[in-house]
């Protein structure tokens, strides 16, 4: 009888389980999903890439991350009939996100070390954003502080903004849109900041 060979992948090892590429907040995963979203949503690979590009698909994957709690959120509140607080303004003055969001999902040091490991810097992304200017100032800036507050008290809320698109077409914009709005969201392509809006 001969000797049996093992090969090494036949030899069973305990590793850590690797954390989705959607929704993991680890470095590792985030530097995957970044590197993902440049492939399949800015078509470009890491040696083409712009800083814009890089910038996008950071956005992109913290947006991800960002709507798995939102899924999470919405779930909970159904199940358990929450009631939701509405705030209807004209505006909404929010300032950049993608460096609140980061710091609101607890990851800017996972962010930082996952770009810093595909050569990019984070704080040079960060200051591509553009201010989204979704109104011209205290009564915007005023609706986005309420939001704001009621996020940090844990309180169920939406922000709700009539928007004229071309003069015409009316469109409910939705900062957290609850599942009473239906399930056709469209996604509005802003800046990479990743609202939501559900035609009227």
């Amino acid at each position: 009888m001969g000797r049996q060979v093992l090969h090494i992948h036949d030899v069973p090892t305990r590793r850590r389980r690797r954390q989705p590429t959607r929704t993991g907040l680890a470095a590792d995963t985030l530097k995957r999903a970044v590197v993902d979203n440049l492939a399949y949503l800015q078509v470009r690979y890491p040696d083409i890439a712009t800083a814009y590009d890089w910038y996008m698909a950071l956005a992109h994957s913290v947006r991800d991350r960002m709507l798995a709690r939102w899924v999470s959120t919405v779930q909970t509140c159904a199940a358990h009939d929450v009631k939701v607080a509405c705030y209807l303004s004209a505006e909404f003055l929010n300032g950049p996100q993608l460096g609140n969001n980061l710091v609101n999902l607890g990851i800017e040091a996972s962010a930082r070390a996952a770009m810093r490991a595909l050569g990019q810097d984070l704080d040079a992304l960060l200051a591509l954003e553009e201010e989204p200017g979704l109104g011209n100032g205290g009564l915007g800036r005023l609706a986005a502080c309420y939001l704001d507050s009621l996020a940090t008290l844990e309180v169920p809320a939406i922000g709700l903004d009539v928007r004229r698109r071309q003069g015409r077409e009316l469109c409910l914009l939705t900062l957290d849109p609850p599942p009473a709005l239906g399930t056709a969201l469209l996604e509005l392509r802003f800046r990479g900041c990743g609202f939501l809006a559900k035609p009227l």
